[in-house]
């Protein structure tokens, strides 16, 4: 998992700690891209709930032991770095709606708007294609948590500051963290020029 994506799944756990009722059931979203070691604290803050792991297209993943759980059924859908990594995040609420059950809950984590402000200034000014797709706020994120059949969301924003030493480690987050969904990144591959 990338190590951004574990920071944040274990910052996105101490918030479980706001739950009054313990969920019997739970489904984790894309576990190795949301932090196994995440899901793991989630885990054994509920060790006796039984849990589904789905894949990025919301199937079930094989399980070694215990019966599936099926769409409908899940307390809580956990959801860590997932949802800005898709062209149609609606489609995406959708899906996550339909595996939980009425009162389920529904925690995820996501990149904001402020996300990489100073790669895309730098893109920009050498006239360059953006280097991500747009991030989508938290107050719209809300909207469409409406508007998907979710009642009373519930939101919060943490800003990270991240110093890296070098251009090629920044180059490693970057291809450890996700893809480029912008509709006019570049169709081909960078050559020399660009790592330069």
């Amino acid at each position: 998992s990338p190590w951004l994506h574990e920071e944040v799944g274990q910052r996105m756990a101490q918030r479980l700690d706001w739950l009054v009722q313990r969920p019997r059931t739970w489904a984790s979203w894309h576990p190795a891209l949301g932090g196994l070691q995440a899901q793991q604290a989630v885990q054994a803050r509920y060790p006796d709930a039984q849990r589904q792991a789905l894949d990025e297209q919301g199937q079930p993943q094989r399980q070694a032991s215990g019966a599936a759980l099926q769409p409908g059924q899940a307390d809580l859908l956990w959801a860590n770095m997932a949802l800005h990594l898709y062209a149609q995040p609606q489609a995406l609420l959708a899906c996550w709606r339909n595996w939980l059950r009425p009162e389920g809950l529904l925690f995820f984590s996501g990149l904001g708007p402020d996300t990489l402000l100073e790669l895309r200034r730098v893109y920009q000014a050498l006239g360059w294609p953006p280097p991500h797709q747009p991030y989508t706020d938290m107050h719209d994120w809300g909207d469409m948590l409406v508007q998907a059949g979710f009642s009373a969301p519930v939101l919060d924003m943490e800003r990270l500051t991240l110093s890296y030493p070098s251009a090629e480690r920044l180059l490693q987050d970057l291809r450890e963290g996700g893809r480029n969904l912008h509709l006019q990144r570049p169709v081909g591959l960078r050559g020399r020029t660009h790592r330069q």
